[in-house]
């Protein structure tokens, strides 16, 4: 398990489809088996990641200018924080340790303003494996259909944002499938890839974390 002496998960998909859930069951999993699990969210993670967070990525009064990398790199600012936190605690409970991390590269490109970055030599190099980059040991995304996902919203959010939120959660579904599959067809990536769809129940969303982190641990 790991890569580099890390065991690190990483939940990728769209909002709403049940990435929080899904965490809390990794780290159920991870806990019963006498495991420390570090949690990080993208962007965030880590204090100078919560500060580009709340301060910047959350705050209304703050609009980024229409260059095209700055939300990359304040994406990678709170991942190499990440990184660095994730290097520091690496030995701890005696190197059993697990790293969870809520969104990930696919996000980054797929909430990217413009369609340019799909690109695989900016991907490569111009952005992910120019610092110290850690790859994940298994990324796991999680798709449902629109529906399913505006089901999750308030009544009030459903009723006055449902055509807006189908068009936002279709187009966002359907660039994170093409990365997701990109990311398949990269030679050089030792990340085991993982896809769940449409898990109409938390027991049945609970049931293929398992299996995946069973597999894991028994392959």
């Amino acid at each position: 398990m790991g890569n580099d002496t890390f065991n690190f998960i990483v939940l990728e998909g769209a909002d709403n489809v049940g990435k929080t859930t899904a965490v809390q069951y990794i780290n159920d999993y991870y806990h019963s088996l006498g495991y420390e699990v570090i949690n990080y969210r993208l962007p965030g993670g880590t204090p100078v990641g919560e500060i580009i967070r709340e301060r910047i990525w959350k705050d209304n009064d703050v609009v980024l200018n229409d260059n095209q990398d700055t939300s990359i790199l304040l994406m990678l600012a709170c991942l190499s924080e990440i990184y660095a936190d994730m290097r520091s605690k690496k030995n701890n409970n005696n190197g059993k340790i697990v790293f969870v991390l809520d969104r990930w590269m696919i996000s980054m490109v797929t909430y990217h303003p413009d369609n340019y970055l799909f690109d695989e030599h900016r991907i490569r190099n111009h952005y992910f494996w120019e610092f110290n980059w850690i790859t994940p040991s298994k990324v796991i995304l999680l798709e449902r259909d629109p529906e399913l996902s505006i089901a999750n919203y308030d009544l009030n959010a459903r009723q006055e944002k449902q055509f807006l939120l189908e068009d936002s959660i279709t187009k966002h579904k359907k660039k994170f499938k093409n990365l997701f599959e990109y990311l398949k067809n990269t030679q050089s990536l030792t990340t085991k890839l993982y896809n769940i769809q449409n898990s109409r129940s938390l027991d049945d969303l609970k049931k293929c974390i398992f299996n995946i982190l069973d597999g894991e641990e028994n392959g």
